[in-house]
């Protein structure tokens, strides 16, 4: 998880912690920043780069629960299991050997 947030705090302008967490439209970001950086040039960018800041405030609000979603589709794929609480525990694996 805090891997997401290094991500959100210094690649937040390409979306690099949208992509972290495997979010669709993580380049919306990239193209805001560019249209920013040009439109600033004009003195009208700064509207881009507002819009791009609320987002990311949002965004890093909800990134804990990405991280745990993603994870849990992960063990779910990997383990077959998707919640903790239906990890197979040491005396379930006993049980069945014997």
């Amino acid at each position: 998880m805090l891997t997401g947030y290094v991500a959100g705090l210094i690649g937040f302008p390409i979306g690099l912690h949208r992509l972290y967490a495997g979010k669709p439209l993580w380049w919306i970001y990239l193209i805001l920043f560019i249209l920013g950086a040009i439109g600033s040039l004009l003195l009208v960018g700064f509207v881009f780069f507002g819009v791009m800041f609320i987002w990311w405030i949002i965004d890093m609000a909800l990134m804990k629960r990405w991280v745990e979603r993603h994870n849990q589709i992960l063990r779910h794929q990997i383990f077959g299991w998707a919640r903790e609480a239906d990890r197979p525990h040491h005396s379930d694996w006993e049980t069945r050997a014997s």
